[in-house]
């Protein structure tokens, strides 16, 4: 029996003179700019059935990431349904390209059935997928067995973790098939929440992953899953001793891991993979009991830099809980509640063993280094003995250039850690400096380290508690950047205190000082392209070729900026910009399309007035309902 609503196979009408003399590929275009899946569903269900523009939105929706989730399938089946059953010449569901699947984390749910009915579907008709994202409980060996039909399919993003409901030791799913099925084709794997029992499948199947030599994008995550099954701690511990998978070309690592892991002198979950292909490593740094930060790091200091003469990108993200930087310095903390501030993690080794290599010829590669907090201060005191040490206090950049009297061996301990600094910043094409918050003098002495003929990126955590809260970003700051021919990026780290829940939006009235900061910083460099604040928010120049003299219209914040900001990926966010202080509270306080609202309420009416003369002419014409009913409970 039809569900009531369902969807026929379109069928084929003629266009009346209206529709004909619309530009598609005008509309195309402006599809083109909208980011949010749900702005696409509003125009979808705005648009007759049988309408041609229809296909055009069909095929945007599809170019972005496509959710599949056991939760609410309701409210898009008919658009689904719409992309399995169409049997005109393009197949929609062709164009799919990247899926997301969202299981449940509990076995045995009711919208699991569904939701695997439908991926049974949906795999034999997208036949061009190209990354599938898979969160929850993973795969199923009949799932897997479907997906092997996907040739295309190149990028696997999956949680090994199981449901809640199966034993925390057990794998969630059969890494078997997977070795013989999907691993061979593809290029970027992605391993969520690996547990101890999955790390020694792995292992297992370590010769088969030999022969895995297009597979060159590695990611693993070891923090959620607990692997010490006597501990209470989630995440490997210091007590793992981990071995070589056998992959032969990952040229790409990215590893997130607890402190714990890092902390003693050893290379820890680097002998994962070999070094002398990677050439770029991400190190993500989580506390390994919550906010609970150890502060000395070790690791480098067992990194042999000669091993990495491939090395083109390395990135370290140190994440601390320091919540007065969200408060100026006359505003007193909430009596009611206490504040996290914890300090900055030092990374023994980094700069005098790893990145001083660079002067005796290692590491000859490198010209991207992201970093952030205080992974490149110099810290003020030896290290101190033991895992669960104290952490060091760190030279400034303005004390890390100023002569001490009296104190020669201190003089000549700063004046080689800033010669192993200036040998890396000259050669580097895009630096985000971590050396805490800075101000517009010390940020013009790194930049004095760097070559203003190759440096096109430049991220750091500006100090604005020196400035008043109502001054503009300080124009010494400003010079400094002017002074960068090839600068094209600048990345605010952390936003002005007091705007976490406002410094994305666009509109003046709430925003006035990040515009105003903004616009300063585009005018400072006419080559500046894009400022990020933040974390993922981005603004652009809307004037191209570059203007000296622009007003704040000029400049706009990338759509991307609109989507639920930290709560999934946004490949189209620029990977530069994708770290940066955002407050957990409002993390998700924030809904920018609360704010939107009106606007969308707004195109839902252009289009029905727009779309009135066609529904009338579609529905005479072929009896049939003119177009995908509206939920009246849509979220705006």
């Amino acid at each position: 029996m039809r569900r009531k609503n369902s969807i026929s196979r379109p069928q084929a009408y003629p266009l009346c003179s209206m529709v004909e003399a619309l530009n598609q590929d005008v509309f195309s275009q402006i599809l083109s700019f909208v980011y949010e899946r749900e702005t696409l569903y509003t125009i979808i269900h705005s648009i007759p059935l049988y309408h041609p523009l229809l296909d055009i939105t069909l095929r945007r929706l599809c170019q972005l990431p496509m959710p599949l989730s056991c939760k609410g399938l309701e409210t898009k089946d008919q658009v689904f349904e719409l992309l399995v059953l169409s049997s005109k010449p393009f197949l929609l569901a062709d164009a799919i390209r990247h899926l997301v699947v969202e299981t449940s984390r509990y076995s045995g749910q009711p919208g699991d059935a569904a939701l695997r009915q439908h991926l049974t579907d949906l795999f034999q008709k997208t036949r061009n997928l190209q990354v599938l994202d898979w969160s929850g409980a993973g795969p199923s060996t009949k799932d897997l067995g479907v997906l092997r039909g996907l040739h295309n399919l190149k990028t696997l993003r999956v949680d090994c973790h199981g449901p809640m409901t199966r034993p925390r030791w057990e794998p969630s799913w059969d890494i078997a098939q997977f070795v013989s099925t999907l691993g061979p084709n593809l290029t970027h794997l992605e391993l969520r929440k690996i547990n101890l029992e999955m790390y020694n499948s792995l292992l297992a199947h370590k010769s088969s992953f030999t022969s895995y030599h297009s597979l060159e994008h590695l990611a693993l995550d070891l923090i959620e899953v607990t692997w010490d099954l006597d501990g209470p701690i989630p995440g490997a511990t210091e007590t793992i001793v981990f071995t070589n998978l056998g992959f032969p070309a990952v040229k790409e690592l990215e590893l997130k891991m607890d402190d714990l892991l890092i902390a003693a002198e050893r290379v820890g979950p680097m002998a994962l993979i070999d070094w002398e292909p990677l050439k770029t490593l991400r190190i993500f740094v989580n506390p390994y009991r919550s906010k609970k930060c150890l502060y000395n790091m070790r690791f480098f200091m067992a990194l042999p830099p000669d091993k990495f003469s491939s090395l083109a990108t390395l990135e370290i993200r140190d994440k601390i809980q320091y919540e007065s930087r969200w408060r100026w310095p006359d505003e007193e903390a909430d009596p009611d509640y206490e504040p996290w501030d914890d300090s900055s993690r030092t990374y023994w080794g980094l700069v005098p063993h790893f990145l001083s290599s660079v002067r005796s010829g290692s590491l000859p590669n490198l010209v991207n280094l992201w970093v952030n907090e205080n992974a490149l201060s110099m810290p003020k005191n030896a290290p101190q003995e033991g895992i669960f040490s104290e952490g060091a206090e760190f030279y400034s950049v303005d004390e890390l250039w100023a002569v001490e009297d009296g104190d020669e061996e201190e003089n000549a301990r700063k004046a080689e850690w800033i010669s192993i600094l200036r040998a890396v910043f000259v050669r580097l094409e895009s630096l985000r400096v971590g050396f805490g918050p800075l101000s517009a003098r010390e940020v013009g002495r790194v930049l004095e380290c760097c070559s203003s003929d190759k440096l096109t990126q430049f991220g750091f955590q500006y100090s604005w508690q020196v400035i008043e809260r109502d001054w503009t970003i300080s124009p010494a700051l400003l010079e400094q950047l002017r002074l960068f021919p090839k600068l094209t990026s600048v990345h605010l780290l952390q936003p002005r205190p007091r705007t976490q829940d406002v410094y994305r939006l666009p509109w003046r009235t709430m925003n006035g000082r990040t515009l105003d900061d903004i616009s300063a910083i585009f005018k400072s460099n006419p080559n500046i392209c894009h400022v990020g604040v933040g974390q993922n928010a981005v603004w652009e120049r809307r004037c191209f070729p570059p203007a000296l003299h622009l007003d704040t219209g000029d400049i706009i914040l990338t759509q991307n900026a609109f989507l639920h900001i930290r709560l999934r990926k946004n490949e189209e966010v620029p990977r530069f910009f994708d770290i940066g202080e955002l407050a957990e509270y409002g993390e998700f306080a924030y809904r920018p399309r609360q704010v939107l609202a009106d606007d969308v309420r707004e195109l839902r009416n252009v289009l029905r007035r727009f779309f009135v003369a066609a529904v009338i002419l579609t529905a005479s014409a072929t009896h049939l309902p003119p177009s995908l009913p509206i939920d009246p409970d849509a979220r705006d």
